[in-house]
């Protein structure tokens, strides 16, 4: 929403796992308000008991071992935290899809497969939408862990095109000023 905004103030965008959006934002949102009201009338048990359920067994996958660890952190916080947490959450949603294609700043969008609330078809979408945007979708645990590479990479050339650009306003700027007027600088008083 930032971008939407203020788009002159962004060079680019990193969109990790984009969530669920459109019009499959209320199927969301509504479990959302669920997880709320449960906090709110148990505050950290389920959280709690889920923990120990999913003991200290190692994940098969990047997508367990972030439930894993998101379900362990939810353990240990104010419950109070969590509620407006997940109230929050099923409040918001991404821009619109027609204000979506005015951001022509480059964009990396990293996706997976097999994640409801995190679905690959509003990553596509999103690709679609976006006129410089680059899609990644991991198929496995190893390309997800190439992802801090592929963000450096991104933002490496973020930076090469920006420091292009400012080369090529100071190389204006100098030829501007050796059309100056010699005469001007040779006045007298």
């Amino acid at each position: 929403h930032a971008a939407m905004l203020h788009p002159e103030r962004v060079l680019g965008l990193v969109l990790v796992i984009p969530p669920t959006a459109w019009e499959l934002r209320p199927r969301q949102a509504r479990a959302y308000r669920i997880m709320a009201r449960v906090v709110r009338f148990t505050g950290r048990l389920p959280f709690r008991l889920a923990a120990s359920m999913l003991g200290k067994a190692t994940p098969g996958t990047p997508l367990r071992a972030m439930a894993r660890a998101v379900v362990r952190e939810l353990a240990t916080r104010d419950p109070r935290n969590v509620e407006a947490a997940f109230n929050g959450a099923a409040l918001s949603d991404l821009p619109s899809p027609d204000g979506l294609v005015r951001l022509d700043m480059p964009t990396l969008i990293l996706a997976w497969q097999n994640d409801t609330a995190h679905p690959i078809g509003v990553a596509q979408r999103l690709a679609s939408l976006l006129p410089d945007a680059t899609l990644v979708v991991a198929e496995n645990d190893a390309a997800i862990r190439r992802w801090p590479e592929e963000v450096a990479r991104f933002l490496d050339s973020i930076r090469r095109q920006r420091s292009k650009a400012r080369a090529r306003v100071r190389r204006r700027q100098v030829a501007g000023n050796m059309h100056a007027s010699p005469i001007a600088s040779l006045s007298r008083p």
